[in-house]
């Protein structure tokens, strides 16, 4: 389809055919040490929407595979792991509410990711 390379609040700008840079990614949901369910998806290699979009896969991998009515607790790892560069670790255990945000967890920005 293409690529948009400019998004600005009145028009983007984009080429057609030219494909995105992304970067593969693998997500497991396992339960009581045991996996679950396993996800494979690409996505988009940008300092801006990298973070939001990881967050929106792991967040979407729980909750298709989870129950999410009632109270629960959910323990988040992840590791990122790039050629030639030390992998990268991330842990949080979260008790969210219906109203709160998808649990948060952290790692370096994209733009200090290795190239």
């Amino acid at each position: 389809m293409g690529t948009i390379l400019q998004d600005h609040d009145t028009a983007i700008a984009g080429e057609l055919g030219k494909r995105a840079v992304l970067v593969p990614v693998s997500i497991g949901v396992s339960r009581a040490g045991r996996p679950v369910e396993s996800y494979q998806v690409q996505m988009v290699n940008d300092p801006l929407l990298s973070p939001l979009l990881l967050q929106m896969a792991v967040y979407s991998a729980i909750d298709a595979t989870e129950r999410t009515v009632g109270a629960s607790s959910v323990r988040v790892t992840g590791e990122v792991e790039f050629q030639n560069a030390p992998r990268r670790c991330a842990s949080r255990t979260c008790t969210p509410r219906i109203t709160a945000p998808p649990c948060w967890f952290r790692f370096p920005p994209p733009s200090r990711w290795p190239t």
